[in-house]
């Protein structure tokens, strides 16, 4: 029972008996350490079950059973989380009330640090990812802006001022952030800390991703998905007709696109876009209101309004599986909270943000950050 090299040895157990009939006579159990192993054995999330006598020289043939998503451990981090991200030194969430960005570590599941941005006023930190050795962090509020964060230091090392921030992606050499009311993809050069090229588009932007040789801009407000090439900074292609595209994934080489829907008529549909065609090959039913997404481990993992995690299998264009990760978010509190619920995925792991909408200026109960294991 093994991801790892052929014959290895996860876990010996004792033997069991059985009838010819097939009946066990007994089960069973697993203790904690066994269970840990075979997890890490199967983090690709499947486990190979192998069956047969001792005394023969052939077992019967390996049965791959995949392995459903569970939930894991419910961390509290900062108040009013909006978004997360895997990194080599740890997992990282954006607190927007509280200014703070909460550092956990994968092994124990603790949170390590609680690191403080001087932001100030009406503002906080919302989207994150991580490229070139830095987290960068978007600002919003009174005063937008572009953070460049030492992880090991939790130090900000450069500001970018910027209006609007909406979503901030990461390429091989470059950074990039949307504005929501500029309409504008702003390139910043992690070598030289400078802004590099501002793209014009449209007002409405929300989020990005890169991919496929490309980075895509979702646009809600005009029902587009833009396409730009890194190389020359130029738009490639538009495609049209997605009804309000939010969040933007790439994985199984294609474009994942959130449909969060229009007023009063939610979405809830992802749409899938072939790269090599610029088109959209299938639209999935996913739930209401679907947000921010994740590729991981050959799934794509659709965070939901109120408290689902949806697993969508690539290979069958259907939802795998449904999970709750905790008690549901009441109505949005101004902050568009729904969407930026964010979601980053390993490949054993899901990491999806719970927040709580704001109760007061200054107070807030902790959002939490929930640890899915598949």
């Amino acid at each position: 029972m093994s991801r790892a090299a052929v014959g290895a040895t996860v876990v010996k157990l004792p033997s069991v008996r059985s009838s010819s009939s097939g009946a066990v006579a007994r089960t069973l159990g697993l203790t904690a350490a066994q269970v840990t192993a075979v997890r890490k054995a199967s983090s690709a999330g499947k486990m190979a079950f192998r069956v047969g006598s001792g005394s023969t020289a052939r077992c019967g043939v390996f049965t791959v059973i995949p392995k459903p998503p569970v939930v894991g451990p419910t961390i509290n981090v900062g108040a009013l989380p909006s978004d997360v991200v895997v990194t080599p030194g740890g997992v990282f969430v954006t607190n927007w009330l509280d200014d703070t960005l909460s550092k956990i570590d994968p092994a124990s599941n603790r949170v390590l640090a609680s690191i403080p941005l001087d932001i100030g006023g009406n503002a906080g930190p919302e989207a994150i990812a991580y490229g070139d050795g830095a987290l960068w962090v978007t600002v919003t509020g009174d005063a937008g802006s572009l953070l460049r964060v030492d992880p090991a230091t939790g130090q900000t090392v450069a500001t970018f001022p910027m209006g609007s921030p909406a979503a901030v992606a990461t390429s091989p050499g470059a950074v990039w952030v949307t504005s929501h009311q500029g309409g504008t993809v702003t390139r910043v050069d992690p070598v030289t800390n400078s802004v590099s090229a501002t793209i014009m588009l449209e007002p409405g932007l929300w989020g990005l991703a890169y991919g496929e040789g490309a980075i895509w801009v979702a646009n809600p407000e005009r029902d587009t998905v833009s396409r730009i090439d890194p190389a020359t900074n130029a738009v490639t292609a538009t495609i049209s007709d997605i009804d309000a595209p939010v969040g933007v994934a790439v994985g199984a080489r294609s474009v994942w696109v959130t449909n969060w829907g229009t007023t009063g008529q939610p979405g809830g549909m992802v749409s899938r876009i072939d790269p090599l065609t610029n088109r959209v090959t299938r639209t999935i039913p996913v739930g209401t209101n679907p947000g921010r997404m994740a590729f991981g481990g050959g799934y794509l993992w659709v965070a939901l309004q109120g408290a689902s995690l949806v697993q969508v299998d690539p290979a069958t264009n259907a939802v795998k599986a449904r999970v709750t990760i905790g008690p549901v978010v009441a109505e949005d509190d101004g902050h568009n909270t729904y969407r930026k619920r964010g979601v980053a995925a390993t490949d054993s792991s899901v990491w999806a943000v719970q927040p709580y909408p704001k109760s007061s200026d200054t107070v807030a109960p902790p959002g939490t950050l929930v640890r899915v294991h598949y």
